[in-house]
């Protein structure tokens, strides 16, 4: 009677209340099962006990009085239960007596306990919001430069947002707050080289303002609150990058929290039921028509540039949902980033809500980087913040099928959700985890060789499993994608002798560079439009790692007054995929061609 006795072991089960522990006997502990699921809208699957317990009766009356009598002077006490299996944990929960049920005259206590596992205390700090701007703890004040055409900003009441080598940016100091002393491991915002995108990241120099210091940065009195919990902080990162996060206690003396894209989170193989005699003829399946929106609509709190409003990602397949009514699903999320909006237009901008600034450093200092559009060929601050950019960069994995429409433009992605539905039985007396893929006949034989990804798993203390499987394609390779670059400029002529023949010329890419060259030729005609001069050809290299250059050229050849000159600025398409010069520029992007009066003097 102090055990249950299966194939799969042995079953003892105990309670502590404060410092004692007492073994008890459940009645019905066979009916119970345990489930496994993915925990909401994370990636971390979460075990929870399924089925009410019954303790006592007039055999077990000892243990309808051990609760009783709790119920008498402490109802609202933690109780702590504990299930082995053999000599080892086999479920940890917990419940007051006021969370169950008594019979009086059966002296019987019925009770649902509740989980306890390594995310019980995380999750139950994750709501708790702390002001980010003024909190023990949290880094001062950072500053950043937004520079560009007749804007000139210092934004200087920034905090950084991830930068992890940085003590102590918002990320770090959230995840302390839910695990005293946790690690943070954040490869996808500290790399050089984004593993998303396989190119420099955009995302090692995030900054996070109250969004009134962005309205009003020379204010003042500058914000003094910005509340944000760990749990605000992760819904930002989701949507905006699709980044998310599980924990794992056993890496660093207090844990480890993985913050990192969704494509970094990769599943071992697990179990496989091709050999157990209960899974046989469980070929059926079904798709999961409310996980597959035909649309997938994203919004930030302001934005005005086309390439910060963005497109929603869509499917044409006719396996999506077409309903109108509920084919669409909506991200909206507390931000904004369009901040030459916010500049332009500061009547029309709610000062509730956040402003991320994407950055780069030069000569130790923070500027708001720049970059030109997807959509709207022009250069905006803060355009990797874009919904286009973003899109481009981060949301090839995770869609809801593996072709669809992204940014306008077809696109086959990288990975798809797993949208067809396998139920299933499985014999599993050993630990199971969820986290694994699991092998069967469907997926072998008649998906292609696909894996199964557990969506629930019921364990009865038998081990009989009732599983719920899910399949979906192959996922693709990888290939990474690169923002083109985008250079600005100026080209002055310089009076020599009375006559124009120098050209100061000053370049700005829109990133780092690494050895691009730039071709310049010029070639003047006389006011009837004659052919007086040309020059020959002059180059300029972006050395790696600069944005910017400078160079005098001496082109040879006179200007008068009336007179023009053609100046043909070669690059490679391939490379930049805009050239902007000033003043009075006219492009032509197609052959490269840049044509500039020469100014009356």
């Amino acid at each position: 009677m102090s055990v249950y006795s299966c194939d799969c072991g042995e079953y003892t089960f105990y309670m502590a209340h404060g410092t004692y522990i007492t073994q008890v006997y459940p009645l019905n502990f066979l009916e119970s099962m345990l489930e496994d699921s993915v925990f909401e809208n994370h990636i971390f699957y979460r075990r929870k006990f399924n089925g009410s317990l019954i303790f006592g009766g007039r055999k077990l009356k000892a243990d309808f009085t051990y609760f009783y009598d709790i119920e008498q002077s402490a109802p609202c006490d933690y109780l702590s239960f504990i299930i082995y299996k053999d000599s080892d944990i086999y479920w940890e929960g917990y419940f007051t007596t006021a969370n169950g049920e008594f019979d009086l005259d059966k002296c019987t206590y019925t009770i649902n306990p509740l989980s306890y596992d390594d995310y019980s205390d995380l999750l139950d700090l994750a709501g708790i919001q702390y002001n980010i701007l003024t909190s023990t703890g949290i880094q001062t004040p950072v500053t950043t430069h937004a520079i560009w055409g007749t804007i000139n900003i210092d934004y200087t009441h920034c905090r950084w947002l991830t930068k992890i080598d940085e003590a102590q940016n918002v990320l770090e100091f959230l995840a302390d707050k839910v695990v005293a002393g946790v690690a943070v491991q954040a490869d996808f915002f500290t790399d050089a080289i984004n593993y998303v995108t396989l190119n420099t990241s955009h995302v090692r120099y995030l900054l996070i303002s109250q969004k009134y210091d962005i309205i009003n940065p020379t204010a003042t009195y500058p914000a003094q609150q910005l509340m944000m919990s760990w749990n605000d902080l992760m819904e930002i990162l989701w949507g905006m990058f699709q980044v998310t996060w599980e924990f794992d206690p056993t890496v660093g003396a207090n844990g480890t929290i993985y913050v990192e894209h969704i494509s970094y989170f990769t599943k071992a193989n697990g179990m496989d039921t091709r050999g157990h005699k209960i899974a046989a003829g469980s070929n059926r399946y079904k798709y999961l028509k409310t996980e597959m929106p035909k649309y997938e609509y994203f919004s930030m709190m302001e934005a005005e540039h086309i390439d910060f409003k963005g497109y929603p990602i869509h499917y044409e397949d006719m396996c999506v949902d077409q309903d109108p009514l509920t084919n669409i699903r909506e991200i909206a999320i507390p931000v904004s980033t369009d901040l030459e909006y916010i500049i332009q237009s500061p009547e029309r901008i709610s000062d509730s809500g956040v402003v991320i600034l994407c950055n780069y450093q030069s000569g130790g200092l923070n500027y708001v980087d720049r970059q030109i559009g997807i959509h709207l060929p022009d250069i905006r601050l803060n355009m990797q913040l874009s919904w286009s950019y973003l899109h481009e960069s981060y949301f090839r994995h995770n869609r809801v099928l593996i072709s669809g429409t992204l940014n306008e433009i077809p696109h086959t992605f990288v990975t798809a959700k797993k949208i067809k539905e396998q139920e299933i039985k499985a014999i599993a007396c050993v630990d199971f985890d969820p986290s694994e893929t699991i092998t069967t006949e469907l997926g072998e034989t008649y998906f292609g060789g696909e894996k199964g990804d557990v969506a629930k798993a019921s364990i009865k203390p038998s081990g009989e499993m009732d599983l719920i499987l899910r399949y979906g394609p192959v996922d693709g390779v990888n290939s990474g994608w690169s923002d083109c670059f985008a250079v600005v400029g100026t080209v002055e002529y310089t009076l020599n002798s009375g006559h124009y023949t120098d050209i100061t010329t000053h370049f700005e890419f829109s990133k780092p560079s690494a050895g691009i060259n730039i071709s310049i030729v010029v070639t003047v005609y006389d006011n009837l439009g004659a052919l007086q001069c040309t020059s020959a050809s002059h180059s300029i290299t972006f050395t790696a790692g600069a944005r910017t250059i400078d160079d005098v050229w001496d082109f040879n050849c006179e200007i008068f007054v009336g007179w023009c000159a053609v100046v043909t600025i070669s690059y490679n398409p391939a490379e930049i995929c805009s050239i902007d010069i000033e003043p009075d520029a006219e492009r032509s992007c197609a052959n490269g061609i840049i044509y500039v009066e020469t100014p009356t003097p």
